[in-house]
């Protein structure tokens, strides 16, 4: 029976070739982009899905009310996550993200001599960044590598960007022709399906000494100033409405007035992100 269809099949196709060949080619396009368009699906569902516990990762967002309307930022004050940990006990981990570029400089005489590069990729961060998202150290120990001031972890493609083919663990970069920072970890670069992406990231409180004397206060105390990304982890027992309810409670507590008028916060999952 089966060979039957085939030969009639064949003697349809040879009998209208044309037609055949356009009807064979526009099927092949057609599932061509099907699964083109399956495959673009499922890179962009497939963002953020390495980090462990990612049901439990949240972003801070920023709310805003004014004349024009409502408006929702990804980044908050300094001083907002200060304490947090000690007031909502749903809260496991906590980090700030502050981006600031600027230029990078080794000395290494032994290794690939004097490299100067202006950077984008550079990052203020707490260590709890590391017990949020993943990242696999290659040197250094995660649990300390940023605890200190005036430290950076940095990848491994700047690692070899700077110190050829050195260990760069225990080096110095020199951060805008000024700051000496001890690099304390290397890490493999985040991949590409992560919204979270650097080349280095210094410790948090660093940022108030690169900063200006004056503007490095305003940072610290300001609650109108929004710079920095603010990430939490939740605890798996943890409620997120409760949290979030919490969180607008901390910020009428402790905001300025011009926050009770205007501001209020929304925790956002990581999986909504992307």
């Amino acid at each position: 029976m089966i060979p039957n269809y085939l030969k009639s099949a064949a003697r349809n196709l040879l009998r209208d070739k044309t037609n055949a060949l356009i009807s064979i080619v526009g099927l092949a396009i057609g599932i061509a982009c099907c699964m083109l368009i399956g495959i673009y699906i499922r890179d962009e569902l497939s963002y953020n899905r390495f980090n462990n516990g990612i049901k439990e990762i949240y972003r801070v967002n920023w709310i805003t009310k004014d004349n024009n309307g409502i408006n929702t930022g990804a980044s908050t004050p300094v001083p907002f996550s200060q304490n947090l940990q000690a007031k909502i006990p749903d809260i496991d981990k906590i980090a700030r993200l502050y981006q600031r570029s600027g230029e990078m400089e080794s000395d290494d005489p032994v290794g690939a001599g004097k490299q100067r590069f202006q950077e984008q990729g550079i990052y203020f961060a707490d260590n709890d960044f590391f017990n949020i998202f993943v990242n696999h150290f290659q040197e250094g120990d995660p649990n300390s590598a940023l605890a200190s001031p005036n430290a950076v972890v940095i990848t491994e493609e700047m690692g070899h960007k700077y110190f050829g083919t050195d260990n760069p663990l225990g080096k110095t970069l020199l951060y805008e022709n000024k700051w000496p920072l001890k690099i304390t970890g290397v890490v493999e670069k985040m991949p590409l399906s992560s919204d979270i992406k650097f080349d280095f990231l210094i410790s948090f409180e660093t940022v108030f000494s690169v900063e200006t004397p004056a503007f490095a206060e305003f940072v610290r105390n300001d609650w109108t100033f929004t710079p920095c990304e603010t990430w939490i982890r939740l605890k798996p027992v943890g409620n997120v409405q409760k949290t979030e309810l919490a969180l607008k409670r901390h910020l009428h507590e402790n905001g300025s007035e011009r926050n009770h008028e205007m501001n209020t916060v929304r925790l956002q999952p990581l999986t909504d992100i992307h």
